[in-house]
């Protein structure tokens, strides 16, 4: 079956295969970090969580605007470069230690 497929297709599957699972591994990481390195609260993880999800109807409208003007094999790749940089600027903080300056979130008053 994936024999009569076109090369293209296969390539944009495995791309969108791998960007895919690297996103539900960021699901689950980005909040263990904040909680067991920067020892977040539950206030805190909350809007973590929020931030990342309002990021889609803020930027949505754009990103249509961008889909319709643009290449779109360019747009999924600019987007997964992005994030990877990203993820890996995350990842470097956090291998020198320096990830406590990357925490935006002040404890909520009591």
């Amino acid at each position: 079956m994936m024999r009569r497929l076109g090369r293209d297709f296969r390539l944009l599957w495995a791309g969108q295969t791998i960007s895919l699972a690297g996103d539900q591994v960021a699901t689950l990481a980005v909040p263990s970090i904040a909680i067991l390195v920067l020892h977040a609260g539950g206030w805190q993880v909350g809007l973590l969580t929020a931030i990342g999800y309002i990021a889609c109807p803020l930027l949505g409208p754009f990103a249509g605007v961008a889909a319709d003007r643009y290449r779109r094999r360019r747009i999924l790749i600019a987007c997964d470069l992005v994030r990877l940089v990203v993820f890996a600027t995350v990842a470097a903080a956090s291998a020198t230690g320096r990830i406590d300056y990357l925490s935006p979130c002040p404890s909520p008053p009591h």
